[in-house]
């Protein structure tokens, strides 16, 4: 004899199974972020050091050119992967936060006369400072978004 309630049982596995995929997506989107972080966290770590190279070599160094050109590529990667944690970080904008960085970075990049700079410069700091904040921004908003 059949069940009256034989129904149910389709019905319950196949809610299970949107429920686990669920999850399973949610996992794996996390996991993907934070390799994207990761990436902007070195990635921003580079530019920094490249940078304190860059400004601390007098114009006429033949090595800083090529510096520069790196800066530049990697400061055009930062701001494409932070454009696009926009999809999955939703609400959270660190896009102004690269904007800043990149300015704080190539503020100087392209000046023809450019005396090397001392170690305590202002410049140093803000590089420090606003590289340092985009990082702990995009450690926040993952923080918030998959608690």
């Amino acid at each position: 004899m059949i069940s009256a309630y034989w129904w149910i049982a389709p019905i319950v596995g196949v809610v299970g199974w949107f429920v686990v995929q669920h999850y399973n997506d949610k996992r794996e989107t996390r996991k993907e972020v934070r390799a994207e972080i990761r990436q902007v966290t070195l990635l921003v770590e580079d530019v920094q050091t490249k940078s304190y190279f860059y400004y601390s070599r007098p114009e006429s160094d033949p090595a800083v050119a090529a510096v520069a050109q790196e800066i530049r590529c990697k400061l055009k990667q930062i701001g494409t992967r932070v454009c696009a944690m926009n999809r999955d970080l939703p609400g959270f904008s660190m896009v102004s936060l690269s904007v800043r960085f990149r300015q704080a970075v190539s503020s100087r990049l392209d000046d023809s006369i450019r005396p090397a700079l001392q170690n305590a410069d202002p410049a140093f700091e803000q590089i420090s400072s606003t590289g340092a904040a985009l990082i702990t921004a995009l450690e926040s908003a993952f923080s918030r978004r998959f608690k």
